[in-house]
């Protein structure tokens, strides 16, 4: 094996792979505390600590009970300069993002004070470093006679750690499952083209109007060359942080261009949006392309504004861009304003829509992994109807997947799907399955309920959100 130091390159029998992970360079960070009248000022630890000590040590530090089964170790005696005499003697680390942008093959292995053991599992290469003479790591002692029985306890303690933190066969699989997946959404992505920027975006307050129950901000930002008008909706009675909506309203089947952000958060038929907020939800509503403050034809017919919008989505292809892309960044820049709101728990932020609306919830979604709940009003039957493919009708869509394909991307968060009239199930059979794959099925639902937006309909998004949200 030749390693180079001025490339950062092993080059093995397997090929070429990246220097990186379980070397010093990265599997060593530094750990700065300050803790006044508990920690000496200038004193140094050198005993070994991973990052799921963290979750320990600050319960630990707040009075809470550590769950027995949780990782890790409380830092809380080392903070305080007292080394327990049981403290560990090696730490476990395992990578297994093989096909990541850095191509590192998977690897476990074990670290003590002095010795470091590395097992490339999937190309059968063992490396052996002393770290105390070797530093750097620049000569392997793996095979070594002299080295035979250092080598020996390393294994045995790899075994022993790995029976510890459960690190089965089955993490693998499940990893080969998420990288597939991982590939299709970004894949997804490339067939978006060009996409806006949704950094530094500035939101402008239009203004503000108090309702008895709850508040109503208008705002507006651009997004590329596009200027957005949403509604926020702040319920007014809430204790602390609360999860927060993005509303996505429907498209042409709501029968005007005229009904956008107002259609979700008024008193209408459509009225999801303001439904959730009244029910203890921080809700944003923005106009789609080409509805309400974003119509290019104010007054003329549907048809027209059709073509237009139509006309709009082959200049954005022209331009190296889609419409679909602009739409989702423009959703995906809601959700995370949504999520920076105060009154707003960050981690907790979902999207409804209903129709084309919901075909647009569900490919944010997919896209952006930090939306944490998902509801569809009848997206499936919306995105199999023939005008509705042209909400994604693409470059390279169709050999791309379908909408079970969307669907799957969202794994392994909650979804649900509410069909008005047909059973939707068969359009998720992959989708299905991958939930299967970790016995999350109560996290994908369909259902089948009569009626446009019925009271039974709304009655079930509604307790979806309430179970996975509060």
């Amino acid at each position: 094996m030749i390693y180079s130091s001025d490339q950062g390159w092993f080059l093995g029998e397997h090929g070429m792979f990246d220097k990186r992970w379980m070397y010093e360079e990265t599997f060593r960070m530094p750990l700065l505390v300050r803790w006044p009248d508990v920690i000496t000022p200038g004193s140094v630890n050198y005993d070994l600590v991973q990052n799921h000590d963290f979750a320990p040590t600050l319960l630990e530090i707040a009075g809470v009970p550590i769950p027995p089964d949780m990782q890790g170790r409380s830092l809380l005696p080392l903070l305080k300069g007292e080394t327990p005499s049981n403290w560990r003697a090696s730490v476990y680390y395992h990578f297994y993002e093989d096909e990541g942008a850095h191509k590192v093959p998977r690897h476990y292995g074990v670290r003590t004070d002095r010795y470091k053991l590395i097992h490339f599992y999937k190309i059968g290469e063992w490396e052996l470093f002393d770290l105390q003479n070797d530093p750097n790591e620049l000569v392997s002692l793996y095979g070594r006679p002299e080295y035979a029985s250092v080598t020996n306890d390393l294994k045995a303690e790899v075994v022993r750690l790995r029976g510890l933190y459960a690190a089965t066969e089955e993490a693998d699989h499940e990893t080969d499952r998420f990288q597939r997946y991982q590939q299709a959404r970004w894949k997804f992505m490339s067939l978006l083209g060009k996409l806006p920027s949704r950094w530094n975006v500035k939101v402008e307050t239009l203004g503000v109007k108090e309702f008895e129950t709850y508040t109503r901000e208008h705002i507006a930002y651009w997004i590329g060359d596009q200027r957005v008008e949403a509604f926020v909706l702040v319920p007014k009675k809430r204790n602390g942080p609360v999860p927060g909506i993005l509303a996505v309203h429907p498209g042409r089947e709501s029968g005007s261009y005229d009904g956008g952000k107002s259609l979700v958060a008024g008193e209408t038929d459509f009225g999801y949006g303001l439904e959730l907020c009244k029910q203890g939800y921080v809700v944003l509503c923005p106009d789609r392309f080409g509805f309400e403050s974003r119509r290019i034809l104010g007054g003329k017919s549907k048809v027209d504004e059709d073509s237009l919008v139509a006309g709009a989505a082959r200049k954005f292809l022209a331009d190296g861009s889609t419409l679909l892309g602009q739409e989702v960044i423009e959703l995906w820049f809601a959700a995370d304003y949504l999520a920076k709101r105060p009154e707003v728990y960050y981690t907790r932020v979902g999207v409804v829509g209903y129709g084309e609306g919901g075909v647009m919830a569900s490919v944010l979604a997919s896209a952006n992994e930090e939306i944490w709940t998902t509801v569809s009003l009848g997206g499936a039957r919306r995105f199999e109807e023939p005008d509705g493919k042209n909400l994604v009708n693409i470059p390279g869509m169709s050999s791309w997947g379908t909408f079970d394909n969307v669907v799957t991307g969202i794994y392994p968060r909650p979804f649900l799907e509410i069909a008005g009239q047909t059973d939707a199930r068969p359009v998720f059979a992959r989708a299905e399955e991958r939930y299967k794959d970790r016995d999350f099925t109560d996290r994908l639902r369909f259902q089948t309920l009569p009626g446009l937006l019925s009271p039974g309909m709304r009655k079930a998004a509604y307790a979806w959100f309430d179970k996975w949200m509060k």
